[in-house]
């Protein structure tokens, strides 16, 4: 939650104070996308050729791996790596553009996502 608000109130300062633009936070974010694409796959596909039933865990993996090992960067001289978990969450809450593809950490989250939708209909 901390990286989230972080990230939150960093986009916001920027974007106030005219020192980024949307499209350029949309191309960040498209790129913190395909690193996201890249992990899910790649663990889901571990996952199932193990055979492991624990999806939670699996889910904790991707977020973990992607704190970790996500090399994208808004602008080359600015490294602080909350500012990519923190958009992370925010793409997985639907923010930045996405809100009809947001990403996820369970691997089954599509169709959690999607039995929640269709309860609140």
């Amino acid at each position: 939650m901390r990286d989230y608000h972080r990230s939150y109130a960093q986009r916001s300062y920027w974007l106030r104070h005219q020192l980024v633009s949307e499209a350029e936070l949309d191309r960040f974010a498209f790129r913190l996308r395909d690193e996201w694409e890249s992990v899910f796959d790649r663990k889901i596909a571990q996952m199932r050729r193990d055979g492991r039933p624990d999806a939670e865990v699996v889910g904790q993996e991707i977020l973990e791996d992607l704190a970790q090992q996500s090399r994208a960067r808004i602008r080359d001289r600015f490294e602080e790596s909350w500012f990519s978990r923190g958009l992370f969450h925010a793409m997985a809450d639907g923010e930045l553009g996405i809100e009809d593809d947001p990403i996820g950490w369970h691997p089954e989250f599509v169709r959690k996502l999607e039995e929640l939708l269709s309860d609140a209909a």
